[in-house]
């Protein structure tokens, strides 16, 4: 005999759509028929068990939620900047489900300050969009600190380690989560007192991954938290954008990289321009606008080198790597979040139990990722020595 679950057809639909997702695309998901579905937002069908669990897994939401008879107050999602006229811009499951995993992290954090008083909010300052961008981001590097040399040894997947700890070290959250195609470079958050920052795991060069973070750090700081594409038309994306240029290639660091003599004489080529962006840990077309900003180039020269550039050629398919579980962890969790939560549990102001759910990791893990965590911060430490 098939188990039933007496719910509110209300509240399974109001789940539904507030992941965007139409009743064929939450069927599929919940491996189900749609008229299944239909039928259980129309007041015919109860759920089965499974079917009830599988709901709480796909619209991301407690079972006790789903059990409310009414549809609760509900979190908007992060302000949208991805649009310069206002028009508003869809958004895909993949992406509201990264958001939505994120903020159940972030949420935890809170509560976890409320039991542990080791856990305390970062105290970031406030800027303002009347700033420039320019001197706030050269500013902010003195801040944090990364000399250039340092900047011009490393690789880009080494740089985006060393900058993402030392985000982290600040208190913000900073997650490396797979977003849906075409839909945001990243995303931040600000809901409560312990910000976040959410970079598209399809991003695959480390260069756009560290302007990203360094534009979504500029969105925390002037308050203005949401979901970015770095449009350019967009006042704050713009500001963001220049932020994250002056804090990834000062005026010193491009001169590093560039006889800014011979550039009177003419426009760097694609292959001076490739050679200055692996030094400098960015993109071709990143250092190509930062030469515009700084006007050793002439205007629309980013455009025109923009226009020269391919897309990076599709990963061929074959098997993945082994990579040990701990170093998959952290790159999507990264270490201010984990590290948090296993810093309490090891004060033992919160259980294994406890643990294992803010983390979503079985406690199996909780050894080695608590020893690679250890182990970074004592690399970061001796690198700023």
């Amino acid at each position: 005999m098939v188990t039933r679950i007496p719910i509110a057809p209300e509240v399974i639909k109001w789940a539904r759509e507030r992941n965007n997702l139409s009743v064929s695309e939450a069927a599929e998901l919940l491996k189900c028929d749609h008229q299944t579905l239909q039928k259980i937002e129309n007041s015919e069908l109860m759920p089965s068990a499974g079917l009830f669990r599988r709901m709480s897994d796909v619209y991301l939401l407690p079972e006790a939620t789903l059990l409310r008879d009414t549809p609760p107050a509900d979190r908007a999602l992060p302000k949208d900047f991805r649009s310069f006229d206002g028009n508003a811009v869809s958004l895909s499951y993949e992406t509201i489900a990264t958001i939505r995993r994120v903020e159940a992290r972030q949420d935890a954090l809170a509560a976890l300050a409320e039991v542990d008083e080791a856990v305390i909010a970062p105290n970031l300052p406030i800027h303002s969009l009347k700033e420039s961008p320019d001197k706030l981001g050269a500013t902010f590097r003195k801040q944090i600190g990364f000399e250039v040399v340092d900047q011009l040894s490393f690789t880009p997947s080494k740089a985006f380690t060393q900058w993402r700890q030392l985000v982290e070290n600040m208190g913000i959250s900073v997650y490396v989560e797979p977003m849906g195609e075409d839909d945001t470079r990243g995303v931040s958050l600000y809901f409560n007192d312990f910000p976040a920052i959410v970079i598209d795991k399809n991003e695959r060069l480390y260069g756009a991954r560290l302007f990203t973070l360094f534009h979504e750090l500029a969105h925390l700081l002037v308050r203005q938290a949401g979901i970015s594409n770095l449009n350019g038309k967009n006042s704050v994306e713009a500001f963001c954008n220049k932020f994250s240029s002056a804090f990834l290639m000062p005026v010193e660091a491009v001169q590093s990289v560039f006889d800014l003599e011979k550039l009177q004489d003419g426009e760097p080529t694609i292959q001076q321009l490739e050679f200055a962006a692996a030094k400098l840990c960015v993109t071709i077309s990143q250092i190509a606008l930062r030469l515009e900003q700084l006007e050793y180039v002439g205007d629309g020269y980013f455009k025109r080198i923009a226009s020269q550039l391919k897309p990076p050629a599709p990963k061929k398919k074959s098997e993945p790597p082994k990579i040990p579980f701990k170093y998959r962890y952290l790159t999507a969790a990264g270490h201010n979040f984990p590290g948090t939560v296993l810093d309490s549990l090891g004060r033992g102001e919160i259980d294994t139990v406890d643990a294992s759910r803010m983390l979503e990791l079985a406690p199996t893990h909780f050894k080695p990722v608590k020893t690679e965590l250890d182990a970074r911060r004592a690399e970061l430490v001796n690198a700023q020595e």
